[in-house]
């Protein structure tokens, strides 16, 4: 006999599978030649993903013409929303004249300048093809500018997928702290551990410890100020700014993963705590919604990317600065400002208000918290710090937050399948009280899913 909850899910899944048809079809199609069915590991949920290749402003389009207000965001990196016209003139201008040349192209240093004059740490820009790509190179000149080699990263921390990245990219769940440093994919060699070193996010202690034990060795603390994978908390002023002291102490770096805080404020997190790291990467909006991502820092550091200096860091790839991704990102950065940032802030406040109301009446074990422009909901009451509390929250609430994801999408609402919401410009109140009420109605569905 099934239970209440069984009958829940199978209603979720029935309705779900009616709707998404097409998708359904073009997975299978799709896993004969892709694993997964997709490229990206972030995107598989069961029982299959929507597919789709149609947006506008704020909505997705899939392939059974369902639409949805879209919370996924492309990751965050839709924050200008799909084809907005400013940004799809300049890249329809630039598709004429050619995509990539491999030559250096005005719109190179015009988008390197606007990074420049935003962030005051940032006194030179070097591009890359994606965030992880210029984490990889950050972690890289880094070692090179010190004649270290040990990198200290937090547990959890994500920042891309080159070996040094994969040191706990998923966070140590199984140890309550310090957490083990271990490595989180298959197929990178144990000897990549003896160069890296772990802690806690926001564990300004563990950070201070490692440092005193071996800070004459270690090249680089690389953090990201808000943490991404998990949506595992903000980091502190106090937290920050005690890392830049850590730094400076020791004579080591400090890289600041902007990839997904840079929408924080028009200069990042750190321009909102005031802390100037050594070296920031970047990604995600910068392009406008094109491939891109890029290293920025102190001139005598990016000094080292010079070919004609001797002994330099070698940094390239065929589509790095392609005329289109910087032609996108120089029109893109130019749509932003102060005021609209802080407005789609106050949205995501507001969203976050409403959620957590609809939680407190439903009396289950969640909550809702806004971080800058984006959203999530844990599957937990228990504050959440760090990306080991957000993952644990996750894996003992996941059926909780898995059928909430299939209900809301089964309402016209897309977001990350963790539960991370993340919002764009094209928003405004009527849309986020619209999404407020699927996501309070879709609660109302699960909540006796949700476990203490």
């Amino acid at each position: 006999m099934m239970s209440v909850q069984d009958d829940i899910k199978k209603s979720i899944n029935e309705v779900y599978e009616s709707r998404t048809k097409k998708s359904k079809e073009t997975a299978a199609i799709a896993e004969k030649y892709i694993p997964s069915g997709d490229t990206r590991a972030f995107s598989y949920f069961p029982p299959y993903p929507i597919y789709g290749d149609e947006g506008e402003g704020c909505y997705l389009i899939d392939n059974d013409g369902n639409r949805y207000i879209d919370f996924l965001n492309c990751m965050t990196a839709g924050i200008y929303g799909h084809a907005h016209p400013v940004i799809v003139k300049a890249q329809i201008a630039q598709v004429k004249k050619g995509i990539a040349h491999a030559l250096p192209c005005d719109s190179q240093y015009q988008l390197a300048k606007i990074i420049c004059d935003r962030v005051p740490s940032v006194e030179k820009v070097r591009f890359t093809n994606t965030g992880s790509e210029a984490d990889l190179f950050a972690m890289r000149v880094a070692r090179a500018y010190t004649g270290r080699d040990i990198i200290l990263k937090m547990d959890g921390g994500y920042h891309g997928s080159s070996e040094y990245a994969q040191v706990n990219e998923i966070p140590d769940i199984f140890t309550s702290n310090p957490p083990q440093a271990y490595i989180s994919s298959k197929g990178v060699p144990d000897v990549i551990l003896q160069n890296m070193r772990v802690v806690d996010f926001m564990d300004l202690d563990a950070a201070e410890e490692v440092m005193k034990a071996e800070g004459k060795k270690i090249a680089a603390i690389i953090v990201e100020p808000v943490m991404g994978a998990g949506c595992g908390g903000e980091g502190s002023y106090e937290y920050l700014h005690g890392l830049r002291d850590l730094c400076d102490k020791y004579g080591a770096l400090l890289i600041f993963d902007e990839v997904i805080s840079f929408r924080f404020s028009m200069g990042g997190k750190q321009k909102l705590v005031d802390v100037q790291p050594d070296m920031t990467t970047f990604g995600k909006l910068i392009g406008g919604g094109m491939p891109i991502g890029a290293i920025g820092g102190r001139a005598d550091v990016m000094r080292l990317f010079d070919p004609r200096v001797e002994g330099y860091v070698n940094q390239s790839g065929t589509f790095t600065g392609n005329a289109l991704s910087m032609t996108s990102g120089v029109a893109a950065m130019q749509l932003l400002s102060e005021q609209e940032l802080k407005r789609i802030d106050s949205l995501a406040a507001k969203l976050a208000e409403t959620v957590n109301k609809k939680i407190k009446d439903l009396g289950i074990n969640a909550y809702a918290e806004a971080l800058g422009s984006m959203m999530a909901i844990y599957g937990t009451r228990e504050k959440i710090e760090n990306s080991r509390m957000a993952i644990k929250a996750m894996v003992n609430n996941g059926e909780f937050l898995r059928f909430l994801h299939l209900e809301l999408l089964n309402n016209g609402l897309v977001c990350l399948s963790r539960g991370m919401f993340s919002l764009s410009l094209p928003m405004d109140d009527k849309i986020i009280k619209e999404a407020g009420g699927i996501i309070c109605n879709a609660l109302e569905v699960v909540a006796s899913l949700c476990v203490e």
